[in-house]
Parts: C-alpha cells; structure tokens; sequence
C-alpha cells in the first residue's frame, strides 16, 4: 500500500498551528524530511532566551557551527526574557559582541531584566558608534524594559545607530551613574548618518527623571519624527513638563493619531497655545491618572487641554479614555464629586464636530483595554463616532467596586455629553493600559 501523501495546504497549516512549539517542530523535522525547511524557517523566526543556559546553547549550536551560521538569516525576532532577574553580566555583555553584525534580516527585539550596567569598562559600548557600521540594520522594532546602562551615552549611541527604527518602547530604564545628562556628545545631527527617519511609535514610561531630559534629546535627534509618528506614549507617574515640551516641539505633527500622556497636575504646562490643537488626525487619546484624586482646578486644566482639540468634521471617529487607579477608597469615592461634571459641556461641544451617535446603542461587551479596544471607532456604514471611556483599577485594598458602578456613575456624570451623541461609559480594569510595540 502506498504511503498517504498530504496535501501541501495541510502541511502547511500543520506546520504554521505548531509554529511555536519548538520540540514538536524538531520531531516534524526529523520524521519528514519534506518538512525540514519549513520547520526550520519556523524555528528560526522568532527566538528567546529565558535562561543564561538557552543563550550559551544557541552560541554553541548555532553561532559556532559553520553549517548553522549560516541560518541566523532566517532570524526576524529575538526576545531576551529574564523573568528570575537580570541576566547575568558576562551573558548580557557577550550577547551585544556576538550578535553585531550577524543577524541581517531581524525585525524586532526584545530585551527585559536585563543589567549593561558594565558596559563602559569592557568597552562593548564601542560597537554602537555611531559613524560604524549598524548593529542590526534590518531592525524596525525595539522594546527595552527593567535593564540598567551604565550612562545615557550607550544608550544613545544604540538608538541614534538603527537606520529602520520605526517602533521605540523604553519602559523603566535606569542608569549605573545617575540620571541622563544632557551634556553627553551625539548632539549634531549631521554626525549620526543611521539615525532613522522613519519612526512611527514611541514609548516612554519612567521616573521623571529620564522621561524629561529624553524626550527634549529625542525631539533633537529625532526632527522627522514631527511628520512621521503616529503614536506617542509618556507616562511617567505624574504629569511633567516633558510632556507638553515634547507635544510642542511636535508641531505641527500631522500624522499622529494616538497619545497616551499623564493627567495634567501642572497647571503652567496647559496655558495658551493648547497643546492639543494641532493635532488634527487625533483619533485616540488616553489620560493616565495615578494615586490621590486631583483638585478641582486641575479637573478644569483637563477640561481645557480637551477643549483644544480640533473642532473640524472627522474623517475618523474620536476615542477618549481616563484611566483612573485610585490609591485608597477614598480616592475612588472622589470621583462621585462634582469634578467628573467638569468634563460634561466640552465633551458635548466636542460631539458638534463629529456625527453623533445614538446613546441608547449598548456599549461594547467586555473588559476591554482602551489600547487593545478593536472596537470600531465608526458606525455601520462609516459614519465617525464619539466615545469617552473611563477605565478604573479598584483600590487593592478596602474597596469593592462592582462593573455596573463604574458604568453607571459615568453615565450619572457626563447627560449632557451623551445627549449630544457621545457614547460614554465605563469599565474595570486590572493592569495599566499601555501601547503594543
């Protein structure tokens, strides 16, 4: 009897179902010969290391045999994952030394827990100058999260020295010799010939500390990003005047459509000209609020920094959301004072320049992230809609806040808003809504 063959669709849906189990992708490889290049393709795509073990045994495997070396081509993603801590020393130095140069075609990294701390003395920084050749000249994504640089400079020298950088997610970075000091050199732009000019996302979550002066370096470094990014993301804990510096040196930023920025506590940062006017494709605006419930005037600063959106029919719908994570219960009870009513009539003058939406329509089912949220922003038959979503994280202590309260106090606060046409309501939420990168 003659061995049943498969068709090459189901092979290939086989193969791609177990794209991500490695060992049963091995095992495939060596029962079907046939098999061996898909398999392989798939096993090459998108590496990890999670332990100091699996990076020393791809090394071994891979990096030291001429016969593999020659498959790191196929390497679109790496992801470095340290969940027991940071990786150890040797290993994160080691891994800048032998991936220079070798990894043509990666698409994105990844790189968590992890201490370069040591760098300036084994001199590996040195790599990433600025006027050499591109460590990874392919790569068009990269996320740093928890890892410790010795300086600002080598930090700097990395990013100013990926040509096709479009996605930037720094989140909790800390350095050896304290905070980062403008006075480093890398400032003329004419010196950096790989600084990309393409970057589309950018993400920036820390201490004040490194958001501030990094975002006014970024803005110098980076002067085509007024026209090319489309998402900003600055979140340090509380508003700074990083944030509005940054929307400023952005103007006019045509193409940005999503802005995730800290609640406006300081009052001097929201003064004329609006921050928000000129951001005329804005589609989705996200407002973080962290801790103890603001004053009333800062509720009327918020209300005014809305109040400077462009008021011009949208092609697009308009998404809002606060994201409220109250410290106490107490926290939580504030928000049923008057301050939320103080969003109330510019929302409702806000719909006038948007086809309104019917109230009565049921909100969307669900938990969703005001991130992640695929709702569509528009009606049936493309028509824009207006949405203001208040996303709450319940005290972890002393507090128990059922859905429909949230939903309902929302409701309470904001008539006049969704007799206008705006869809408002609002959700409970475990984490901090962040921007995929």
């Amino acid at each position: 009897m003659p061995t049943p063959i498969l068709p090459p669709e189901l092979e290939d849906y086989i193969l791609s179902f177990l794209r991500k189990d490695s060992r049963t992708l091995c095992a495939c490889a060596r029962v079907c010969k046939e098999w061996l290049p898909a398999c392989r393709a798939y096993l090459f795509d998108n590496v990890s290391f999670k332990t100091p073990r699996s990076y020393t045994a791809f090394v071994e495997q891979v990096l030291g045999s001429l016969r593999m070396f020659a498959h790191l081509e196929m390497v679109h993603g790496i992801a470095i994952m340290s969940p027991g801590g940071f990786m150890n020393r040797y290993l994160a130095d080691t891994f800048l030394r032998d991936m220079h140069g070798n990894l043509p075609n990666l698409r994105i990294l990844r790189i968590s827990h992890i201490d370069w701390s040591h760098l300036l003395t084994s001199h590996t920084y040195k790599l990433f100058d600025a006027n050499a050749t591109p460590p990874f000249p392919r790569l068009t994504k990269l996320a740093i999260t928890h890892a410790v640089f010795p300086s600002e400079r080598v930090l700097a020298q990395l990013l100013v020295s990926l040509p096709n950088l479009a996605s930037l997610s720094l989140r909790h970075i800390s350095f050896n010799f304290g905070t980062w000091d403008l006075s480093f050199p890398i400032r003329d732009r004419d010196s950096v010939p790989y600084r990309s000019t393409t970057l589309e996302t950018l993400w920036v979550d820390g201490s004040a500390d490194f958001a501030t002066p990094f975002l006014a370096w970024f803005v110098e470094q980076f002067p085509e990003a007024s026209l090319s990014l489309r998402k900003l993301g600055c979140t340090p804990t509380l508003w700074t005047p990083a944030t509005a510096q940054m929307l400023d040196a952005l103007r006019p930023t045509s193409a940005l459509n999503t802005l995730l920025v800290p609640f406006p506590t300081d009052l001097r940062d929201l003064e004329p000209p609006s921050l928000l006017a000129h951001l005329k494709n804005l589609s989705r605006l996200n407002v973080v609020l962290i801790g103890k419930f603001p004053s009333s005037p800062c509720w009327s600063a918020f209300a005014r920094m809305l109040d400077s959106l462009p008021r011009r029919p949208r092609l697009q719908g308009l998404s809002i959301a606060l994201c409220y994570f109250p410290a106490t219960p107490g926290d939580w009870a504030c928000l049923d004072g008057p301050e939320l009513e103080f969003l109330d009539p510019v929302l409702a003058k806000l719909a006038s320049a948007i086809a309104p939406r019917p109230a009565s329509l049921p909100m969307p089912p669900g938990n969703s992230d005001p991130q992640t949220d695929s709702t569509s922003d528009q009606k049936p038959g493309g028509v824009p809609v207006f949405k203001f979503l208040c996303y709450i994280q319940p005290p972890r202590e002393g507090a128990r806040i059922a859905k429909s309260d949230v939903d309902d106090l929302v409701r309470r606060k904001l008539k006049k808003a969704a007799e206008c046409g705006v869809l408002v309501g609002g959700r409970l939420v475990r984490t901090l809504p962040g921007m995929e990168v």
